[in-house]
């Protein structure tokens, strides 16, 4: 009653340019289990651990570039001076190449933990229920050190940290019921649930300079702040969905649709969307005047026509009038933090709507080594989402706006063979 995979996996792989390298370690497990007659259960879950050190390649010299830099340095310089300090190309005062793969500490690290769980309920003949719950989580890092001595570079700085830490987290909440009916030549499939979903991102950032020695790599140890960064988002996504699904005989085919999303992009005013389709095929290859042609395997006419709504326009808070920092301001003599006016509010933004119906034609031959596909569509996009600019007198320079729209038509041909 049990079904398993189990598997591991590592990499450890080091780059044709010196003190490159990347390494990966991987589990993954699919377990699958009928606990009884009316319930089944599972999960999917993968775990990755990737590690790498980059360097800088394919650019100029004078930027670092390590392989230009390796074929315009003179052979014969070596590599460091006496003092331990890098030598440079006498004709252009420009480190050799090993100060750029050497001279700093640099690793980025990535861990990813993506899978899911789900259990499965057969209510009755026909009746089953399903909820899933996914997860992607990813957590990543970069920490780099200039070595204060070594490089011109780093003298120049007097050593330089860098600290950057990412977080990504997704989960997605499904839940489903659905029926499938069979009376005489008549097959029915229904369809029904809700399903949440949820992202967020939060990336933080820091750098210093000015450091004693290269005993302490890590930020805190250099007596300058250069740069503190550290910013959080979020966006959530609620789904209704229904579909139902009718053949007869295998020869007509029908599917009916709806969706209705809300999304935190929106406004409350218009969050929510409201998304049918529906299409319709016909076997015409299993009617009796066409059986004789042994030649052709499938002749399908099919028509479709539906609704689907995009909210993907960057900004999370995109409807909000945002306050930005960083704008300090000089008071008694003394500079203090301030705030301003980032974005202008749109509560009437909503979702871009694409409209589109197609009339398409599948054929087949000599037992299906032949193929043929022929399409013809017309959509159209209206309240496009758009970040178009505004009069200057609102005191903003652009705003994501509902504005225009978009058709496009055309016909798609595929021959397979």
């Amino acid at each position: 009653n049990t079904a398993y995979y189990i598997s591991g996996g590592w990499t450890d792989q080091k780059g044709a340019v010196r003190s490159s390298e990347m390494s990966r370690t991987n589990f993954k497990i699919n377990f699958d289990h009928d606990a009884n007659e009316w319930l089944k259960i599972g999960t999917r879950l993968a775990y990755t651990v990737y590690n790498d050190v980059d360097v800088t390649d394919n650019t100029n010299v004078n930027s670092g570039g390590v392989l230009l830099g390796a074929l315009t340095t003179p052979p014969n310089i070596g590599v460091l001076n006496p003092d331990g300090t890098y030598t440079s190309n006498p004709f252009q005062n420009w480190e050799n190449p090993f100060a750029s793969t050497d001279g700093t500490q640099r690793l980025f690290t990535n861990q990813r933990i993506i899978g899911n769980v789900y259990a499965k309920m057969n209510l009755m003949p026909g009746l089953s229920f399903k909820t899933n719950l996914g997860i992607d989580n990813n957590n990543s890092n970069f920490d780099s050190f200039l070595d204060p001595f070594k490089t011109s570079f780093g003298r120049a700085l007097n050593g330089r940290a860098i600290s950057f830490i990412n977080h990504n987290s997704y989960y997605i909440f499904d839940n489903t019921l659905s029926y499938t009916k069979t009376i005489g030549k008549s097959n029915f499939d229904v369809l029904a649930g809700a399903v949440t979903q949820k992202y967020t991102w939060e990336d933080y950032g820091i750098t210093t300079q000015n450091f004693a020695s290269a005993g302490i790599t890590t930020p805190n140890a250099g007596s300058d702040l250069i740069a503190a960064t550290g910013s959080k988002s979020e966006k959530a996504n609620q789904s209704f969905i229904g579909r139902l699904n009718y053949e007869y005989n295998t020869k007509y085919l029908m599917t009916v649709n709806f969706r209705a999303d809300g999304s935190s992009v929106f406004g409350p005013e218009n969050r929510w969307g409201y998304f049918p389709s529906m299409s319709a095929g016909w076997r015409l290859s299993e009617e009796t005047f066409l059986k004789k042609y042994d030649k052709l395997s499938e002749l399908k006419l099919r028509v479709g026509w539906g609704i689907t709504g995009n909210d993907q326009i960057g900004n999370n808070y995109a409807y909000l009038g945002l306050v930005g920092g960083g704008a300090n301001y000089p008071i008694g003599g003394s500079v203090q933090p301030g705030t301003f006016p980032a974005s202008i509010s749109n509560n009437k933004l909503r979702w871009e709507e694409s409209n589109q119906t197609n009339i398409g034609l599948d054929a087949s031959f000599f037992e299906e080594r032949l193929g043929l596909t022929l399409d013809y569509y017309v959509r159209t996009t209206n309240d496009l989402l758009l970040n178009a600019p505004l009069p200057r007198s609102t005191g903003f320079d652009n705003a994501i706006q509902n504005i225009g729209s978009l058709e496009n038509r055309g016909f798609e041909v595929a021959i397979s063979t």
